[in-house]
């Protein structure tokens, strides 16, 4: 990770995770064995586990392209909403590292605050699936979700909306568009721009990171495969030609990120179509904070606190939002 030059202040919560985790150099050199690895070896030193009071269930949503099906969790607290809203959740990796567990305390953890049913999708990865195999499955979740409320522990009524951090924040926009039905999304610092593009004011200050670098962006971009055509405006929502249909939208983007100004950048393409949106910035926050409660405790409590307060506004039936 490489030390930020920008004069914006670092939270200290932020300065001392960029202390304890350490460094990856992302450039050929690197394999995607090795970042998994680092991955891992880094939520071993962030990853919290915590109390839950509910209950956990492992669902396979059948799919012609997985034999056993794509595995996900659902979390279902004790203490539920009447018609609890239902949020489907997407982790980030660029969509070649992270998995389930990176996003467990944080599902737990809103599930509860928010009295909701967080679903936490494990979509197939790159380099061994190419895009769009992630973002198919995440559709797919997100229909079989919609079909299935009941099942989970929502009923006929509740309403269904998506989330996701990072690369995930980037499927869950794509679904809003790609699935009918939702009531809300939420992203967590997304990368909606096209490839290649780093024009935005927020790429030019923080080009050598912390967290995400342009070498960082482009060794995830190589794992992808080619992206075009078709399948440029699903990944790069911004080129997406209608917004008016989106359901209204939470953007909760880190102050010291790269991809800060993706988020005002789609902000604005929502606002202009009459799409409802809110945007929360976390000033002093970097890249990644709202998925490591350990390290960020103030910073993601201060996220956490309004997605639960956006969950409630949109997605609960007693709040006049019907």
């Amino acid at each position: 990770m490489a030390s930020c030059e920008s004069a914006l202040p670092l939270h200290e919560e932020s300065h001392r995770s960029l202390v304890a985790l350490p460094p990856q150099t992302f450039d050929e050199t690197l394999s995607v064995a090795t970042a998994r690895a680092t991955e891992s070896a880094c939520r071993n030193i962030w990853a919290t586990e915590i109390g839950f009071d509910g209950k956990r269930e492992e669902y396979f949503i059948p799919t012609p392209e997985v034999t056993e099906g794509i595995p996900v969790y659902v979390y279902v607290p004790s203490d539920l909403e009447a018609s609890p809203p239902i949020v489907v959740y997407f982790h980030g990796g660029g969509f070649v590292l992270g998995d389930r567990l990176a996003a467990e305390t944080t599902c737990k953890t809103l599930a509860t605050e928010a009295r909701c049913i967080y679903v936490n999708v494990e979509y197939r990865l790159a380099p061994e699936h190419k895009f769009p195999a992630g973002l198919d499955d995440s559709c797919l979740v997100t229909k079989w979700v919609l079909e299935n409320r009941v099942k989970i522990g929502g009923d006929a009524s509740s309403k269904v909306g998506v989330s996701g951090d990072s690369s995930g924040g980037q499927i869950a926009a794509s679904v809003a568009h790609e699935v009918p039905g939702l009531s809300f999304q939420i992203l967590i610092y997304p990368r909606v721009g096209a490839p290649g593009d780093y024009s935005l004011p927020s790429y030019q200050e923080f080009i050598g990171g912390p967290v995400i670098s342009s070498e960082m962006i482009l060794w995830f971009q190589d794992k992808l495969g080619e992206i075009s055509g078709d399948l440029l405006p699903r990944f790069s929502n911004l080129l997406r030609d209608k917004f008016e249909h989106l359901p209204p939208c939470l953007f909760i983007v880190a102050e010291i990120d790269s991809l800060r100004d993706d988020s005002y950048e789609y902000a604005r393409k929502l606002t202009a179509a009459g799409v409802h949106s809110e945007l929360v910035l976390v000033k002093g926050a970097i890249h990644a904070f709202y998925t490591k409660p350990t390290f960020f405790p103030q910073l993601s409590g201060e996220a956490y606190k309004s997605t639960g307060e956006f969950i409630r506004k949109w997605g609960c039936y007693d709040n006049g939002n019907i």
